[in-house]
C-alpha cells in the first residue's frame, strides 16, 4: 500500500473511530461556532471538498464525518450514498454495522500513531 493510500485509510479510520468511540448524541441540535473551539472554518470546508471529490470520483460511495470537542458537536455532515443501487443517501445519524471487532482496535492504534506524528 503506498503512502497516499495509507494516509487516506488512516483518515477514514479516524472518522470511523470518532463516530463510535466518542458516543455522540446525534439528537443534539446545538449549533457551535468552530472558532469557539479552535477550529478553522476554512479547514472544515476542506473536509467537505475531500469527501465530495471522493464521492464524485467514485473512490468511496459515501461517508459520515463528525468532529466533537468538549461534549459539543462542531462538525457533522453526511456525503454520498449508503445504498447506491436504491439511491439511499447517508444521513448524519446513519448506523454503521461493524463486521469484525478488529476494526475498532486497529482504528485506535492508527489514531494513536496519528497523534504521535502530529505537529502542533
Amino acid at each position: 500500500m503506498n503512502t497516499n493510500n495509507l494516509h487516506r485509510v488512516a483518515k477514514l479510520f479516524f472518522l470511523y473511530l470518532s463516530i463510535f468511540i466518542l458516543g455522540c448524541d446525534f439528537n443534539s441540535n446545538e449549533a457551535n461556532s468552530p472558532a469557539t473551539y479552535g477550529f478553522s472554518l476554512e479547514k472544515l470546508n476542506e473536509i467537505d471538498k475531500y469527501f465530495e471529490k471522493s464521492v464524485r470520483e467514485n473512490k468511496i460511495p459515501g461517508a459520515v464525518a463528525l468532529i466533537r470537542k468538549n461534549n459539543k458537536i462542531i462538525y457533522n455532515k453526511a456525503f454520498g450514498y449508503a445504498d447506491i443501487e436504491n439511491k439511499i443517501k447517508f444521513s448524519k445519524n446513519h448506523i454503521f454495522r461493524i463486521a469484525s471487532m478488529t476494526k475498532p482496535i486497529t482504528s485506535l492504534c492508527i489514531f494513536q500513531l496519528i497523534q504521535l506524528i502530529q505537529v502542533d
